[in-house]
C-alpha cells in the first residue's frame, strides 16, 4: 500500500501552532516562504504575524491579491491595509494581483493573463 504524499506534512492548529513555530522557526538555519492571500479578510495577517515573530528576516511572503471590477470601497480599504501590514511584517515579500473576472464578468482567474506583480518596494 502506498503512503499518501501529505502523510509527511506537519500539521498543527489551535494552541499547538505557536509553540511549534517558535521551536521550528527559531532555529537560525531555517528560512520560510509564506504563500497566502492579501485580501480584506481580517485573518489575512494572522499567520504572517506569527511567522515574522519567530523567523524575522529569514521569512518572506508571496501573496495573492484578487482584483475584481467595481469592488466595494470599504473592502478595498481593508485589503490595502492588510497588504501594507503584510509588507511591514515580511518586507522582502511580493504581492501578485490576479484578475478574477474578465471585462464581461466571465470568471477567468488568471487564465490568459500574466498576473501583475509588485515587489516589496511597491
Amino acid at each position: 500500500m502506498s503512503t499518501a504524499c501529505w502523510d509527511r506534512c506537519i500539521y498543527h492548529r489551535g494552541r499547538h501552532t505557536e509553540p511549534f513555530l517558535r521551536a521550528y522557526l527559531g532555529e537560525s538555519h531555517r528560512h520560510m516562504l509564506l504563500l497566502a492571500g492579501a485580501g480584506f479578510d481580517p485573518r489575512s495577517t494572522s499567520v504572517a504575524e506569527l511567522v515574522a515573530r519567530h523567523a524575522g528576516t529569514r521569512a518572506r511572503g508571496f501573496f495573492f491579491r484578487e482584483e475584481r471590477p467595481r469592488p466595494a470601497p470599504a473592502l478595498v480599504g481593508r485589503a490595502d491595509s492588510h497588504e501594507r501590514k503584510l509588507r511591514e511584517l515580511l518586507p522582502s515579500s511580493t504581492v501578485v494581483r490576479v484578475d478574477i473576472f474578465a471585462p464581461d464578468n466571465a470568471v477567468v482567474g488568471a487564465r490568459g493573463r500574466r498576473p501583475r506583480q509588485r515587489s516589496s518596494s511597491g
